[in-house]
């Protein structure tokens, strides 16, 4: 194996434990924006905004992991699904703040915030899925 094939070769793992980590840091702030949702709509109306302050900070991690991915796809060490899959993450992370936003004052776009946040919270663990290591 040539030096360029090792260089490579690191650079698809680095590339693939990155796109794993930003996935399971996605999945850990929907599960507990989730909890704070619950708690605060049940419990201490307060949560509610820092569940808001949580969506804000996916939105940030969203639009990293689709930095990783772009960066993985264009050298190979993930696929197109890869990309696609972070791509509409982001842009349904994006509605989904628009609906909390307006559901404030919108039944409608309340009552769609929460199975948009399942189709999030779906696509993330597909993700998270496929960057886990392949048993033969």
């Amino acid at each position: 194996m040539s030096q360029t094939d090792t260089s490579t070769l690191a650079f698809n793992e680095s590339v693939v434990k990155q796109f794993r980590i930003v996935s399971l840091i996605t999945a850990v702030l929907l599960l507990v924006q989730a909890a704070l949702a619950g708690r605060g709509w049940f419990i201490d109306y307060d949560l509610i905004k820092v569940h808001g302050y949580l969506g804000n900070a996916t939105f940030i991690v969203s639009i990293g992991l689709i930095g990783i991915a772009f960066n993985g796809y264009k050298r190979g060490a993930l696929d197109r699904t890869d990309l696609v899959i972070s791509v509409i993450t982001l842009i349904l992370v994006t509605s989904q703040i628009g609906l909390g936003y307006g559901g404030r004052e919108s039944k409608v776009a309340a009552s769609l915030h929460w199975p948009n946040g399942v189709l999030i919270t779906l696509l993330t663990a597909v993700l998270l899925g496929r960057t886990l290591p392949r048993r033969n």
